[in-house]
């Protein structure tokens, strides 16, 4: 192919082209790498009788592109026949010629294509270059290999070896309920799974058949579940623990009977814990899913885990300083039942024998313990709560963290040496300079103001203090050798920074 490159430059609205062509659909014109438009293509005649009709000739714009636009000229010449000759017909010696040439154009511009193959062939079946590439995917199978030995000889970390360097997150959530709104209409999908409970320590498990799904047209909130069937989705307008009361269409959860029932007008119906908390209105119908209660949940006051929820309890540190933690894992359906009277905010919070509760406990990131009545505590949170008059008013649960996997051999956690104290003093600022690619942890217990936080001089975090005056500060940064890092806050602190240095850096 016939072609020629320009570049705009605001002004310039014309531009020629020297190669021959037969008509203006052979002309094909670009504008950075896409059909340009807004142009004419005047051709430069050869005169009449001649074996190609134009010798070239030049594109002209209405508007002149702009500067850095790339122009592209390039002739493309149809792979077709153009004269069709009749065997009664005179030939016509012009036509024939021009008929000829054409051909002969095509078989050029395949040349020139075979020859620019011909040449890039060349290119990759040189031996030099062949050397090469083979040398490359040795080189490339070889770090596989090595990257796969590093992990078996523990070099590089696994997911659980990963584990015991993480702490305080729920690290598994069984996805039972699968839910989904579209046009105000609320889906239950099949192959969801649900508890209903029915007697003392007795929780019957439904796997969902088909598809079920429920609407409302109301402004309001409200709870879903299941029939003890698991044929039917269900709608209350709220929660509570007590008994029955015909008439509200609330969720009930009866403690002593271990039973949850939806009341109708006259009657109440046995069910499954709730399995969501959504949103209607009288527009649009069910809107949004505010909660889905997989791995745990509440009905009134009270609160349940289900099994196959995995969590990480913060549990101190190790002696090189890396965090530690113990694993939590509920087996069993577990039932909290808060007292009627209760007005409380706290935390719901997983414990390593398998259970949970809910506790007031505040989080000591030095020690990497949770405090309760000022003692460390081996507990995980899973939700933050709020009961009034033992009616839960809020419930926030965490979400699920995915450690990487290695072994997938898709991305690895570096390998740091054991961590070294490089600061600890009572002032207003403080900083390091990295002697090595590595990773540092800062934590600054401040006064009131706010805290700045700059590697080589540019800011990178600020945090206010709390309403309470005082408020604790962490930086985790990554960084190499020769950075300076500096810190600084307007009230008096307590600073401390830990450097674990990459190892092999």
């Amino acid at each position: 192919m016939q072609k020629v490159s320009y570049m705009g430059n605001g002004s310039t609205t014309e531009f020629t082209f020297n190669f021959p062509y037969f008509e203006n659909s052979n002309i094909i014109v670009n504008k950075n790498n896409s059909p340009a438009t807004g142009y004419t293509i005047i051709g430069t005649s050869a005169g009449q009788n001649v074996d190609i009709p134009y010798t070239g000739g030049k594109v002209v714009f209405e508007t002149a592109p702009s500067a850095l636009d790339n122009i592209t000229i390039a002739r493309s010449l149809p792979l077709t026949r153009v004269v069709d000759y009749q065997p009664t017909v005179k030939i016509n010696p012009t036509v024939l010629n021009q008929d000829m040439n054409y051909m002969m154009e095509i078989a050029k511009d395949m040349w020139e294509e075979l020859n620019l193959f011909h040449t890039q062939y060349t290119q990759i079946v040189d031996k030099t270059e062949t050397q090469t590439l083979l040398s490359r995917i040795t080189t490339i199978n070889n770090q596989i290999h090595d990257f796969e030995t590093d992990i078996e000889n523990g070099k590089i970390m696994s997911k659980d070896d990963f584990y015991s360097y993480t702490t305080n997150c729920i690290t598994e959530i069984p996805q039972d309920i699968k839910l989904e709104v579209n046009n105000g209409t609320l889906t239950l999908k099949a192959g969801s799974k649900i508890y209903i409970p029915n007697g003392t320590n007795v929780f019957n498990i439904i796997t969902i058949a088909n598809d079920l799904t429920v609407t409302d047209t109301n402004n309001r909130t409200l709870f879903i579940g299941v029939n003890t069937a698991g044929t039917t989705l269900l709608k209350c307008v709220g929660s509570e623990t007590g008994t029955p009361v015909a008439g509200t269409y609330k969720y009930y959860y009866d403690q002593t009977a271990n039973k949850c029932y939806q009341s109708g007008a006259n009657s109440c119906a046995q069910v499954s814990f709730p399995i969501a908390v959504v949103t209607a209105t009288s527009d649009n119908g069910i809107i949004s899913v505010d909660k889905i209660f997989n791995g745990f949940g509440y009905c009134g006051s009270t609160l349940f885990a289900l099994p196959g929820l995995k969590a990480l309890a913060p549990s101190g540190r190790n002696s090189d300083g890396t965090l530690k933690c113990t694993k939590c894992l509920i087996t069993s359906v577990q039932i909290l039942n808060a007292l009627s009277s209760w007005t409380f905010s706290g935390q719901l919070m997983a414990r390593p024998n398998g259970t949970i509760g809910a506790y007031s406990v505040t989080y000591d990131k030095q020690e990497n313990y949770y405090k309760y009545q000022n003692q460390n505590a081996t507990l995980c949170l899973i939700a933050e709560i709020s009961f009034s008059s033992g009616v839960i008013t809020k419930f926030e649960p965490k979400q699920a963290f995915q450690a990487i996997d290695c072994n997938d051999i898709t991305q690895f956690m570096p390998n740091y040496s054991a961590g070294t104290e490089v600061q600890k003093t009572t002032s207003t600022s403080g900083s390091y300079t990295a002697t090595q690619n590595g990773q540092l942890m800062v934590s600054i217990m401040a006064g009131t103001g706010s805290t700045t936080f700059k590697i080589n001089g540019v800011a990178v975090g600020t945090q206010k203090s709390t309403t309470s005056g005082t408020f604790e500060v962490d930086y985790n940064v990554f960084v190499k050798s020769g950075d300076v890092i500096e810190w600084t806050c307007s009230g008096n602190a307590l600073m401390q920074a830990y450097f674990y240095p990459l190892k092999n850096a």
